[in-house]
C-alpha cells in the first residue's frame, strides 16, 4: 500500500443501501432485537417502582393507624364514650 492510498475498513454493522431495501430491513431488525433485549429490563424497573409505591403506601397507612390508636389510648377515659 502506498502513502496516498488508504484501506477503507467498514464496520460489520455498516451495510450499503440495496435496491430492494434490505439494508433498511436489516436496521429495522437490529432495532427490533435491541428493543426486545431492553424491554424486559424497563418493565422490571417499572414494576419495581410500582411495587415500591405500594409498599410505601402500606407503610404510611400503618404508621397513621398506629398514631390514631396511640392517640385514642392516651385520651382520658371519659372521652371514649360516644
Amino acid at each position: 500500500m502506498t502513502a496516498g492510498h488508504r484501506a477503507h475498513i467498514m464496520p460489520d454493522s455498516f451495510s450499503l443501501p440495496q435496491p430492494d431495501g434490505s439494508a433498511s430491513r436489516s436496521r429495522r431488525g437490529q432495532s427490533l432485537v435491541e428493543f426486545a433485549l431492553v424491554l424486559p429490563l424497563l418493565l422490571v424497573l417499572l414494576l419495581m417502582a410500582v411495587d415500591f409505591g405500594r409498599v410505601y403506601f402500606g407503610w404510611v397507612t400503618l404508621t397513621n393507624a398506629s398514631r390514631v390508636g396511640a392517640n385514642y389510648a392516651a385520651a382520658p377515659p371519659d372521652r371514649h364514650q360516644l
